[in-house]
């Protein structure tokens, strides 16, 4: 269900952009299941959207702006954990790479494809730590 309507809205957003008519846009709650520490989301290409992870939070964002090209703003909010992404310039067709960091020490890698809606709140799942989920110990060694 979730898919169809992110599918429609993508596709009344593609409309919108080929007639040039002025069609309102839905703001979107999406939830996100990460597959392989990867996951897509439709952001908004002209209004902030928000990205959180789902009982995590993110403590530090990775990412590289074209200089010559349109640029991607980039926030976090240390007390929430969440990250803000907006942009500036014509990004529409584009997409946009962020790694994000999490206080649990998991990375994930989000692709971004900015869009004509409104401002989105992704929130993202990243399923079970791969270690814990196989009962397994963690443990580093270092030379000295």
């Amino acid at each position: 269900m979730k898919r169809s309507l992110r599918n429609g809205v993508a596709l009344l957003a593609a409309l919108t952009v080929l007639c040039g008519a002025a069609v309102p846009t839905i703001a979107l709650a999406e939830n996100i299941q990460a597959r392989e520490g990867k996951f897509e989301a439709v952001v908004s290409a002209d209004q902030m959207s928000r990205i959180a992870i789902e009982g995590d939070k993110i403590v530090s964002v990775r990412t590289i702006n074209d200089p010559d090209g349109p640029q991607m703003l980039v926030e976090a909010e240390e007390s929430t954990g969440e990250v803000y992404v907006a942009f500036d310039g014509d990004v529409l067709g584009r997409t946009f790479t962020l790694f994000l960091v999490t206080a649990s020490g998991r990375t994930v890698q989000a692709t971004l494809s900015p869009s004509s809606v409104s401002g989105q709140s992704v929130t993202v799942n990243l399923g079970a730590n791969p270690a814990q989920a196989a009962g397994d110990t963690v443990s580093r060694s270092e030379k000295g």
